[in-house]
């Protein structure tokens, strides 16, 4: 009986991990998008610096007309979009991050390796 127990939060604990490592990747996105929304303009190298390869200028306009918005009283739109552009660079990180074993093992490159800086 405590063999099938544990076998059963074994496997539990297995399914649960890629939901709870997704929430804690959503969770990242929003406290960069909130401090890139607070006064600190430092915030913005620091993620830069996190994510050299991401769009600056894209990144300083959406963080720009978010602030805009906010302060206009207007819908959260640009802060969306900010969201889901930290978002993506974050999957970015992760893909390039889970294909480092993949590349040493091969020598061919796969076009998802190219975007990675390594």
């Amino acid at each position: 009986m405590q063999e099938d127990v544990a076998a059963l939060r074994a496997a539990l604990a297995g399914e649960l991990q890629p939901h709870a490592e997704e929430v804690a990747a959503l969770h990242e996105a929003e406290r960069w998008r909130d401090q890139l929304l607070s006064a600190d303009e430092g915030q913005l190298a620091t993620l830069v610096e996190r994510f050299p390869d991401c769009d600056r200028r894209h990144l300083r306009q959406l963080v720009r007309n978010a602030k805009k918005e906010r302060d206009l009283d207007k819908p959260p739109r640009s802060a969306r979009k900010l969201f889901r552009y930290l978002r993506q660079l974050a999957a970015s990180e992760r893909r390039c991050q889970s294909a480092v074993p993949s590349r040493r093992a091969s020598s061919v490159s796969t076009s998802d390796d190219s975007t990675c800086r390594r």
